[in-house]
């Protein structure tokens, strides 16, 4: 069994596949650099989730401590 850090950092093949795809398109489809475009796609990736995971975290604690305050987070008004 994963721990929650584990799960957070667990990423698609096919979505690194994809993003380090784009990459190698992006430079001119250079032979020989798969892995180096595979590792900086799991980077971005794991960099993507951790901000989301800390913005979800945010928002969380923002419900514990302030309901209201976490709907004009979302809803950028007042209620």
């Amino acid at each position: 069994m994963q721990t929650a850090t584990e799960q957070q950092q667990t990423l698609d093949y096919d979505e690194v596949a994809k993003v380090a795809r784009s990459i190698w398109e992006r430079e001119g489809c250079p032979p020989g650099h798969d892995l180096e475009h595979w590792l900086r796609a799991e980077q971005q990736l794991l960099a993507a989730k951790s901000k989301q995971n800390a913005g979800a975290q945010n928002f969380a604690a923002k419900l514990r401590t302030s309901p209201a305050a976490a709907r004009r987070s979302v809803t950028g008004k007042a209620s």
